[in-house]
């Protein structure tokens, strides 16, 4: 669904959006940084919710949470880092 600030936005200045949120094409890449992010995100997740009820974590457990989740990311499709392209 596109939203009415999308279009405003695409009428003033087509080059302001990018092209895969208006033709929904996916990209051919993945950025290094949304699959660190991820795997970040997940494994402080984890963390959190387990001190919150009590439970000690292992270091070895939220390690593994964040490889789990960063290669989710990265499973479909290289990474990009800033100008280079990895195939993984």
């Amino acid at each position: 669904m596109v939203s009415f600030t999308q279009i405003d936005q695409y009428l003033r200045c087509p080059l302001r959006i990018p092209i895969p949120l208006y033709r929904r094409l996916e990209p051919d890449f993945v950025p290094a940084a949304r699959a660190f992010g991820s795997g970040i995100h997940a494994a402080a997740a984890v963390l959190f919710r387990n001190v919150a009820h009590g439970e000690r974590q292992r270091v070895e457990g939220v390690q593994g949470c964040f490889e789990r989740f960063s290669n989710l990311e990265v499973g479909r499709q290289p990474l990009w880092y800033g100008e280079k392209l990895c195939q993984t």
